[in-house]
C-alpha cells in the first residue's frame, strides 16, 4: 500500500491528532512516530507522508487534522524548553 500524503503549502500550518492506532509521519528530512492520543504541529511548505508504524499495513489508524493559516509565534511553548 502507498502511504497517505498531504501537502501543506507555504503560509499554512496544521494540527494533527492520532485518535487511534500508531503511525509514522515523515517528510524528506525527518520522521516521527505517533501513537494513540499523540499530537503534532505541522508547518508548510512540506509534503507529509503517513504510514502505519513498524511497516504493518494491516493495522489501521484514525487521524484528525485541522489546517489553517500560519500564525507566527502560535503553538506550544512547552516543547521549546
Amino acid at each position: 500500500d502507498e502511504p497517505l500524503q498531504f501537502t501543506l503549502p507555504k503560509g499554512r500550518q496544521a494540527y494533527l491528532l492520532c485518535v487511534d492506532g500508531d503511525l509514522d509521519v515523515s517528510t524528506t528530512s525527518s520522521s516521527k512516530a505517533l501513537t494513540k492520543h499523540d499530537a503534532a504541529e505541522l508547518y508548510g511548505p512540506a509534503t507529509f507522508s503517513f504510514t502505519p508504524s513498524r511497516g504493518d499495513s494491516t493495522k489501521s489508524s484514525h487521524l484528525l487534522m485541522f489546517e489553517m493559516a500560519a500564525q507566527p509565534g502560535a503553538g506550544r511553548r512547552d516543547a521549546e524548553e
